[in-house]
């Protein structure tokens, strides 16, 4: 099966400020257009969804008409205790 997208379709970018980098959006891509470091690729994108729909904290955002943007994500280890 193949997914036909058209310049209206929705785009999604990675906010770096909600993402915790659990990875979720990662693994739920079937087109591999998501990075480790958490960018997604617009040219693999086949703007499915399935990575809004599976982040539990916001991290990817929907936007119509044409806006697409990628983020690095630079997160700070967690600290022990």
């Amino acid at each position: 099966m193949e997914i036909q997208r058209s310049d209206s379709s929705p785009r999604f970018w990675i906010d770096p400020a909600k993402c915790v980098g659990c990875g979720k959006c990662l693994r739920s891509c079937p087109a591999g257009a998501i990075d480790a470091a958490f960018i997604i690729d617009s040219s693999l994108c086949t703007r499915c969804g399935l990575c809004h729909r599976f982040c539990w904290f916001g991290a990817v955002v929907c936007r119509s008409g044409g806006y697409d943007s990628g983020y690095r994500v630079h997160r700070r280890p967690p600290s022990g205790g």
